[in-house]
């Protein structure tokens, strides 16, 4: 049941279903694109880990509902949150809460905004086991509240970003919800959906546990999460569009989830090993900005990239050390991408590729989208990187128009 909308960077992978418009790129945003919204009065309280670990689940449907906690108890053995570990029998059936609460509609410049909060399993492969709290903000142009429009959801990059927190109609968002009722979602490990934070993960005292926990977070579930929203908040469970643009910087102290699962979340069947790290040992040269200097060579930059020194240089992620360590060698990955459904997709997929992209290779994105079947592509040098937030509603709509016919596909 998806249509939509996602650009690839550090993308986490949509699986088709019905009609996805990719963008193949992502973009990188300033501090203030993440500001926060002022709470929504009287909504409920918003989900978060607190000290000592308490995870509060949606409790109920309305703005007045109550949220019970997840296992207030203190993680005296190292487990996770949201597994019930170290809780009694009583409150590990606590887990067991309604599905969806939702609260009261605010406002911002132009726009009319809702929270949602909804309990889904942490492993769907053992949907009776441990659930977590998952977080979407509904958004429409005032006025259009009860308005049938069709569904998009935003897909924020990562690993470890949540999704923008919009103050007004501006930029792709306006464009969008000129025809859309668009669903921004935290996904799963960010933002207000069970947040994987530095002080929540230094209550998982097992490196182990921590590897079982995090394990989770990847675009695997993230798409169940998805799809579990989807059949609940989609009238008739009908199908929805998917958008994706990553625009945001962000700092280890604060998305840890960004540096632990870096390379992890593009694993299938095999460990990372770290693996720019082994491919900048071996280019060593390359990446020499006084020797390429002296000899007139380009200067070669690491991108994004995570090195395991970073796991000793930077003081909040020393505890996540030993961890992703373990998950460099982890090789026990389940699937992501299917390629012989991709070669047979029947969803309309419209993408933008950006021909100097610092991020994202032009070959690789090239070679990428031609296992999508049938996918409409718009190879541009008007932007590097950002097309989404840079170029305002120009490049959505050129996508959507490539989608509806009504824009050249070259």
């Amino acid at each position: 049941g998806l249509r939509g909308t996602c650009e690839e960077d550090d993308a986490e992978p949509v699986r088709p279903s019905e009609s996805v418009m990719v963008l193949l790129n992502s973009a990188a945003a300033t501090a203030g694109a993440r500001a926060l919204l002022p709470a929504a009065a009287p909504a409920p309280p918003v989900p978060r880990l607190l000290q000592p670990l308490l995870l509060r689940l949606a409790g109920g449907g309305g703005s007045n509902s109550s949220r019970r906690p997840l296992c207030s108890a203190q993680h005296r053995d190292g487990g996770a949150p949201g597994t019930g570990e170290g809780c009694s029998t009583m409150e590990q059936e606590q887990q067991l809460s309604p599905e969806h609460a939702m609260g009261d509609w605010f406002s911002v410049p132009d726009l009319r905004l809702r929270d949602h909060w909804f309990t889904v399993p942490l492993d769907y492969s053992s949907p009776a086991g441990p659930r977590i709290s998952v977080f979407a903000r509904e958004v429409v142009l005032a006025g259009r509240e009860a308005q049938q429009l069709p569904y998009l959801l935003y897909l924020q990059g990562g690993p470890g970003f949540e999704s923008p927190r919009p103050t007004e109609a501006s930029g792709w968002l306006k464009k969008a919800c000129d025809e859309h009722r668009v669903i921004l979602l935290d996904q799963r490990g960010t933002g207000l959906s069970t947040p994987l934070t530095i002080s929540s993960l230094m209550q998982i005292t097992s490196a182990k546990k921590l590897v079982d926990y995090v394990r989770h977070f990847r675009a695997d579930n993230i798409v169940n999460d998805a799809e579990f929203i989807r059949v609940r908040l989609v009238p008739d469970a009908g199908p929805w569009s998917v958008l994706g643009q990553f625009e945001s910087w962000m700092a280890f102290d604060t998305n840890p989830l960004y540096a632990l699962l870096h390379e992890s979340i593009y694993c299938q069947g095999a460990a990372s090993n770290w693996s720019a790290h082994k491919i900048r040992g071996g280019l060593e040269h390359a990446f020499d900005p006084v020797k390429a200097a002296r000899e007139g060579r380009p200067v070669f930059f690491t991108g994004e990239m995570v090195f395991p020194w970073v796991f000793d240089e930077i003081h909040a992620l020393k505890h996540l050390k030993e961890a992703a360590h373990l998950l460099s060698g982890k090789e026990d990955w389940p699937p992501l991408y299917d390629a012989n459904v991709l070669n047979k997709n029947k969803v309309p997929v419209a993408a933008a590729v950006y021909y100097e992209d610092l991020y994202v290779n032009f070959k690789l994105s090239m070679e990428t989208a031609s296992q999508i079947a049938g996918i409409r592509l718009w190879v541009t040098n008007e932007f590097m990187h950002s097309g989404l937030r840079d170029g305002g509603g120009q490049v959505l709509d050129h996508l959507l128009g490539m989608l509806k016919g009504g824009k050249p596909l070259f």
